[in-house]
C-alpha cells in the first residue's frame, strides 16, 4: 500500500514538473522585447490597433500581439525608366531610398495606411513602403525629365538632392510627412537609351575622323609652307653655288689645257657645266 502511495506521488510530481516546464515555455513566448531601435504597436485579441505605441522593454503577447517596427533607416530600391528631354525613356535608372518613420505616429500610420505597408517574409514591416516607392517613381519622372539623357550621369549629386526634396514635398502635400520622411537618395545605376548611346558613339567617331583628316591636312600644309620658305631662302645661295661650281670647272679645264700645251685653244664651258671628263 505504501509502495502505491509513493508511485502516485512520483507521478504527481512528474506531471507537475512537466506542466511547469510547459508553462514556462508558453510564458517565455508570451513576451516580446522592444529595443531602443524599435517601436512597438499593440494589436488586441480582436485585431484592433491601439493608437499608443509601446516603448523599450518586455511586452506580453499572450493576449493579442505586438508588431515591431524599426526606427532606424529603412532602405527601398526603386527601378524606373524616366523620360528625358529627348522624349524617350532611359534604358535603366535605379536608386536607393533611405527613409525613416516618425515613431510616435507609427501605430496610427500602421492602422490608417495598412494597404501602403511592405511586410517581408521575415516579418519586417516597412511602414508606408509601397507609398514611398510610388512617390519616389513620381519624383524621378519629374526631376529626370528636365535633363538630357547623357547629362543625367554627370549630374548625379544634383539629381539625388532634387529627388529627395521632391519626395518630401509630395509627402507633405499629402499629409504623410507626419508618418515618414526621406533622409537620403543614392543613385545606383544610370543607363541612357540605346539609341542615344549609338548616336553619341557615331558622333564621336565622326569627330575623331574629322580631327584626323584636319591634322593630316594641317601637316601637309605646314610641310608645303616649310618647303616654300626653304626654297625662297635658299634660291640665291643655290644660284651662287652653281656659279662657283661652273668657275671651278672652267679653272680645271684651263689647267688641263695648260698641262697638255693646248692653252691657245679656246675652251667654252657652259655656265651650268659642273664637271669635266678625262681629257686625252
Amino acid at each position: 500500500m505504501q509502495q502505491i502511495k509513493i508511485s502516485q506521488t512520483t507521478i504527481f510530481l512528474t506531471i507537475s514538473v512537466l506542466l511547469l516546464i510547459i508553462f514556462l515555455i508558453i510564458l517565455s513566448r508570451s513576451f516580446i522585447r522592444i529595443t531602443d531601435a524599435d517601436t512597438g504597436i499593440r494589436q488586441t485579441f480582436s485585431g484592433e490597433i491601439e493608437d499608443t505605441v509601446l516603448g523599450q522593454g518586455l511586452h506580453q503577447t499572450l493576449i493579442g500581439d505586438v508588431i515591431k517596427v524599426s526606427k532606424r533607416n529603412l532602405v527601398l530600391n526603386v527601378d524606373s525608366q524616366p523620360i528625358v528631354v529627348e522624349k524617350i525613356p532611359m534604358q535603366d535608372f535605379q536608386l536607393k531610398v533611405n527613409y525613416g518613420i516618425v515613431p510616435e505616429n507609427a501605430a496610427i500610420a500602421y492602422k490608417t495606411e495598412k494597404a501602403q505597408h511592405i511586410v517581408t517574409e521575415d516579418g519586417d514591416v516597412y511602414l508606408l513602403g509601397q507609398y514611398v516607392q510610388y512617390v519616389a517613381n513620381s519624383a524621378i519622372n519629374d526631376v529626370v525629365s528636365k535633363y538630357k539623357a547623357l547629362a543625367v550621369n554627370d549630374n548625379r549629386a544634383t539629381i539625388e538632392t532634387e529627388i529627395k526634396n521632391s519626395i518630401n514635398l509630395k509627402l507633405k502635400v499629402q499629409g504623410k510627412d507626419r508618418f515618414v520622411k526621406v533622409n537620403e537618395i543614392n543613385i545606383l545605376k544610370v543607363s541612357p537609351p540605346k539609341s542615344i548611346l549609338d548616336s553619341s558613339l557615331a558622333i564621336v567617331n565622326s569627330q575623331n575622323a574629322l580631327k584626323t583628316k584636319q591634322n593630316e591636312l594641317e601637316t601637309a600644309r605646314v610641310e608645303t609652307e616649310i618647303k616654300r620658305v626653304l626654297a625662297e631662302n635658299a634660291s640665291d645661295k643655290y644660284v651662287d653655288l652653281l656659279r662657283a661650281e661652273a668657275e671651278k670647272t672652267k679653272a680645271e679645264a684651263l689647267l688641263k689645257a695648260a698641262e697638255q700645251g693646248t692653252l691657245n685653244t679656246m675652251v667654252i664651258v657652259p655656265d651650268k657645266f659642273t664637271s669635266i671628263g678625262k681629257l686625252n
